[in-house]
């Protein structure tokens, strides 16, 4: 009897050594996303009034409303002027075309009329505010768009958010008669690094 146990042991413990192992069975399970791209939503007024009275006071001789964009975004987006003439530039419809100068160029309160007539230096800049990132301050002028061959970044604003801009502008005192002028800025609204 001990003999048939000891057979039935063995013969056991072969036919588990000898035998095929039960393998589990698997499976995979394919994931894919889909991510829609982020539509810019950005407003900036159609027209901005600018008015120069040589006849106030200095602090209101130049007199321009606030430029307000706002994104209506959930992305923050850059606010930028690009490379070239044509993105801030007198339009060709101005029935004054002063030269666009730097506000460097001239002594202003001393110009005659006739320099009077002839020259403006005007520009545009970000007011401090709501920025999430503002990268310059300093007013970027007609004339340096002319030449420029960069990007003008002004900063970054946050999704549903609004900054505001400013016009500045140099120019004479001496005027024989009403003028008027006409300019137009391109702006180019993008994602933001």
């Amino acid at each position: 009897m001990i003999k048939k146990k000891i057979f039935m042991a063995l013969t056991l413990m072969i036919t588990c050594f000898c035998s095929n192992p039960v393998l589990a069975s698997a499976s995979e399970t394919i994931v894919k996303g889909y991510i829609s791209p982020t539509i810019i939503d950005v407003s900036a007024p159609a027209t901005v009034v600018f008015s120069i009275d040589p006849n106030a006071e200095e602090s209101s001789q130049f007199i321009s409303p606030e430029i307000v964009i706002e994104n209506h975004s959930n992305a923050p987006v850059k606010v930028s002027i690009e490379s070239g003439a044509s993105n801030f530039i007198q339009a060709e419809s101005s029935s004054w075309k002063p030269s666009d100068v730097l506000p460097d160029e001239y002594d202003w309160e001393k110009l005659g009329t006739k320099e009077s007539e002839s020259y403006l230096a005007l520009g545009i800049k970000a007011m401090v505010g709501s920025w999430r990132k503002l990268t310059t301050t300093e007013a970027i002028y007609v004339k340096e768009q002319e030449v420029n061959n960069k990007s003008i970044v002004f900063g970054e604003l946050e999704g549903h958010s609004s900054v505001k801009m400013a016009l500045t502008g140099n120019y004479g005192l001496s005027f024989s008669e009403s003028k008027q002028c006409i300019y137009k800025i391109i702006w180019t609204f993008g994602l933001a690094d």
